[in-house]
């Protein structure tokens, strides 16, 4: 089945769903749908169905505040998003996500919070790459667990240029990851981050790497936390 006729597929599905909303007028493409739906809490089918198609869920994000997570694997975003008038995204359901890659890239939101498990994710890539505005990441602690390829962590929180918290789980990052324009982080958050190494010893280490201004303000303590779990501060 081609591209073209999934999509058709979705926007014939989305219109039936928009009908018993009682929206008559049609919606003819995908960013129409979006910009007909106010929250998506009231719509969870939707979003499986275009997820389980591979069609860009990003196109409908300027008008969502609530993802439902049901069958679908894998979240991927664009810039689609970074007109986004709405500040605080939120995912939940009881999907079990495998792939976060760019998922969102250069979003304009400036609070995400993670309702969901992510113990399964394996591929973080470039995940809050250019998301200038995201201040916070909250609701669970990213579970890194499932992150294991050398590439999995990949310039995931590159570009984060005002990140003030996030919370990693104990005991879940195995392969290097970079904050590194991030210079806001809260001291609670370099904590997590910390707390969220899993001890390498008698492995090759890896990095965590770290803005200059974050490097200067942690303690001796905290250095040498780090280096005890064999990680190289960078």
């Amino acid at each position: 089945m081609s591209i073209e006729t999934q999509l058709q597929g979705a926007i014939d599905y989305c219109n039936e769903k928009l009908a018993d909303k009682g929206v008559t007028e049609i919606a003819t493409n995908i960013v129409d749908i979006g910009n007909k739906i106010e929250n998506v809490e009231s719509l969870p089918e939707f979003l499986d169905y275009v997820y389980n198609i591979t069609i860009n869920p990003a196109a409908v994000l300027p008008s969502i505040t609530n993802v439902y997570i049901g069958k679908c694997a894998a979240a991927y975003s664009s810039s689609n998003c970074s007109n986004s008038s709405k500040k605080t995204l939120r995912l939940y359901g009881p999907g079990k996500l495998t792939t976060l890659t760019n998922a969102f890239y250069q979003c304009n939101f400036s609070n995400i919070v993670f309702d969901i498990d992510t113990s399964n994710v394996a591929y973080w890539k470039e995940a809050f790459n250019r998301t200038y505005s995201l201040k916070v990441i909250e609701g669970e602690p990213l579970d890194f667990s499932a992150a294991k390829n050398s590439s999995s962590l990949q310039n995931t929180f590159i570009n984060c240029t005002q990140l003030l918290e996030i919370r990693i789980k104990e005991n879940t990052i195995k392969i290097s990851i970079s904050f590194p324009n991030a210079q806001y982080l809260s001291a609670d958050s370099v904590q997590s981050i910390i707390n969220g190494l899993t001890d390498m010893t008698e492995q090759t280490a890896p990095t965590l790497t770290l803005n200059t201004v974050i490097k200067q303000k942690m303690t001796k303590t905290q250095i040498a936390e780090i280096t005890a779990k064999n990680w190289t501060l960078a």
